[in-house]
């Protein structure tokens, strides 16, 4: 069974934008930048999340960055529910749920192979 439906590489292929579709996307995350909203003052995200084969940056808005802002650093292995957005010639994904990417699941779902990416700047605690 497939984790994700989207790989991010196929935004750059695909010749039809995917919009208006619910996709689910994971990778690594590369970086997180935490902001406070000017009109709220709320906590949000932007983080940018490596897939193996592209990266793209995510929107964690602040009613979901509430929920899950401790699954939120780098080097963390995460699922994300959403939509892709694009403005002039980048995209962002635009997520509705984020989840931290469990293994011991993974091998219960009969996968038969599972790649991994390491980050170059890994250090022993993650490996």
């Amino acid at each position: 069974k497939d984790f994700v439906s989207y790989q991010i590489r196929q935004l750059h292929e695909d010749e039809e934008f995917p919009a208006d579709k619910t996709h689910t996307i994971g990778g690594v995350i590369q970086e997180v930048k935490r902001i406070f909203t000017k009109k709220h003052n709320q906590e949000m995200a932007f983080v940018r999340l490596f897939d193996g084969t592209a990266k793209v940056d995510c929107v964690i808005f602040p009613k979901l960055f509430v929920e899950v802002k401790d699954l939120l650093y780098e080097e963390q292995v995460i699922l994300l529910t959403g939509k892709f957005d694009k403005r002039e010639e980048d995209f962002s994904f635009l997520a509705n749920s984020v989840v931290d990417f469990n293994p011991e699941e993974a091998r219960r779902m009969d996968l038969t192979e599972v790649q991994v990416e390491i980050p170059r700047n890994a250090d022993s605690k993650l490996l």
